[in-house]
């Protein structure tokens, strides 16, 4: 007889285990510990249900206090709000973002060329590490160059430093991260209810990887 272990579940945002029914979901049914529930999710006005802050809507934060939409319901409100605007007004509004858009382009390409000169111009006046005030005109207006070091290991080279420095001194000078990348092709297969996966296991890979959605609007 195969035994079969099932496997802990784990908070979608702290990736800590959770013990027997302890614990709550969020409004895509991800389980979530007490802690981070308190810490970093609301409740929608709408539905109930806990939502991340930072991936909620506040649809009001007058007297009342903040009030939060979930993107679920955020979607049927919008959806809702767009059916009243008729074509004429959908075209002025494209009609201007387009405007804005190719006005956006050339503002951006002008400031990019602008600063590249700036940048120079404060690199000869300093030895490329001291920051650097351009006065403006009016002598009180201006642009201040800041210089920043960044530091990237080569992970091969670092891992032959490890047994020549020994830990204490390795530790102080490096810290190693670990972080995954998730094939979203393979994942929607597997989380699917086609899959031939025992159900546990495909909540399980759910509750490890944390889905957002974003819109991008391009001119077409």
């Amino acid at each position: 007889m195969t035994e079969i272990g099932f496997l802990t579940k784990v908070c979608i945002e702290c990736l800590e285990g959770l013990n027997g029914d302890t614990y709550r979901k969020d409004y895509l049914d991800n389980p979530l510990c007490q802690s981070c529930v308190e810490n970093y999710y609301a409740a929608c006005a709408e539905c109930l249900r806990v939502v991340a802050v930072d991936e909620a809507t506040i649809v009001n934060a007058g007297c009342d206090g903040v009030v939060y939409h979930c993107p679920n319901c955020k979607s049927s409100t919008t959806s809702q709000v767009e059916v009243s605007y008729d074509m004429a007004e959908v075209a002025r509004l494209v009609d201007e973002y387009v405007g804005l858009h190719a006005e956006e382009r050339r503002v951006k390409e002008q400031m990019e060329a602008v600063k590249q000169k700036l940048k120079e111009i404060a690199e000869a006046q300093s030895d490329g590490k001291k920051p650097v005030t351009l006065a403006g005109s009016d002598g009180i207006s201006g642009v201040k160059c800041t210089y920043r070091t960044s530091l990237k290991a080569d992970a091969e080279k670092v891992a032959e430093l490890q047994d020549c420095l020994g830990q204490e001194l390795f530790a102080m000078l490096f810290s190693e991260k670990l972080s995954f990348d998730v094939n979203k092709s393979n994942f929607e297969k597997l989380v699917s209810a086609d899959a031939e996966l025992p159900e546990d296991v495909r909540r399980q890979i759910e509750a490890a990887v944390k889905i957002s959605v974003s819109a991008t609007l391009n001119v077409a």
